[in-house]
């Protein structure tokens, strides 16, 4: 499973950058080990971690995202975005999100994580979860789990992410009769970025999501 090779790439990394610190400190090198760890410190990078395993809790329909998952950019209020919460024994605030946090979304399985139009994750209460953002320590809740809100916009007609890229085309998650998944990924600049697990969003909660 996808989540699976994740964590086995997570659990690779740090060997990697323990073998790498083994050497470095080593009072002989040989030439060989040398050119490995050169290559290490280049690609060490690279490493991303985990972002966790996350249990779909509810879905609902809400007129407007508040702006702690937009980074403060307005969009329309026009009620057609899907709220969806989720859950894990992962804190995202204690998770290494400096380059930024977000949220991939595609039919399952995922395929294209740009196809539709996600804001977060947020924190349940509101407020933004990683830490050089939100004013306090994210708590965990009453079943000792972290709680996240991400939103979906419902639909969209063909769109470009700027003028000069590909079409993506139209959807309407409350027809389509598909099942959605999510993800959510730290952006990595080198190789590998942090990503979490995926999580399933059947269709059947999609089309009967009730107003908020």
């Amino acid at each position: 499973m996808a989540h699976s090779r994740d964590r086995r790439r997570s659990t690779t990394c740090r060997n990697a950058i323990e073998y790498a610190r083994r050497a470095l400190y080593a009072v002989r090198m040989s030439r060989l080990d040398l050119v490995v760890v050169l290559t290490l410190s280049a690609s060490l990078g690279a490493c991303g971690d985990y972002l966790g395993d996350y249990t779909l809790d509810h879905v609902d329909v809400v007129s407007q995202v508040p702006s702690s998952a937009t980074d403060g950019v307005q969009i329309p209020s026009n009620g057609n975005y899907l709220r969806i919460g989720v859950s894990s024994n992962t804190s995202l605030y204690a998770a290494n999100t400096g380059p930024g946090l977000y949220t991939d979304a595609d039919f399952c399985p995922m395929q294209d994580p740009e196809r539709f139009i996600a804001f977060g994750p947020i924190a349940s209460d509101g407020e933004p979860v990683e830490d050089y953002k939100r004013p306090k320590e994210l708590k965990r809740g009453v079943d000792q789990r972290f709680h996240y809100l991400v939103y979906i916009k419902a639909s969209s007609p063909p769109r470009k992410l700027f003028p000069n890229s590909r079409q993506i085309s139209a959807y309407d998650l409350r027809t389509s009769k598909r099942d959605v998944c999510i993800r959510f990924h730290v952006p990595g600049y080198n190789i590998i970025r942090s990503r979490s697990g995926s999580i399933t969003i059947p269709a059947k909660l999609l089309s009967k999501a009730p107003q908020a």
